[in-house]
């Protein structure tokens, strides 16, 4: 994290935020996000690519998918407080971590081959 200005906007985004609340949690592919937040590939992977830019995650190729991660380290700690104690408080945050444990917890065949979860 260079600048606070540039994280700080990456995550004045509601998107981005949903995303940074789903990500504090485990690593997931583009296709998770995209079926927990019920949105396009393309405005996924654009957010992605902005909260990347501002050092915020990582990805990891396996294959023809991407993995992202959220960036763990010191000068970002105040990104989990935010999560933990404000965002996970109020919706659509809830919501959207409910619906990802649902789907990580289901084991749906087909929704595990969209991104090679047999890793």
């Amino acid at each position: 994290m260079d600048n606070i200005v540039d994280t700080l906007k990456a995550l004045s985004d509601e998107t981005r935020l949903r995303i940074v609340n789903l990500l504090v949690e485990t690593e997931l592919c583009v296709c998770d996000l995209m079926a927990v937040l019920d949105t396009s590939q393309t405005k996924i992977s654009r957010h992605l690519a902005y909260l990347k830019h501002a050092d915020l995650v990582r990805d990891r190729k396996h294959a023809q998918w991407s993995f992202y991660s959220l960036i763990k380290e010191d000068a970002v700690k105040f990104i989990q407080a935010l999560v933990y104690e404000d965002l996970r408080q109020t919706e659509p945050y809830t919501a959207d971590l409910k619906r990802l444990n649902e789907r990580q917890s289901a084991g749906v065949e087909n929704e595990r081959i969209c991104c090679g979860k047999d890793r």
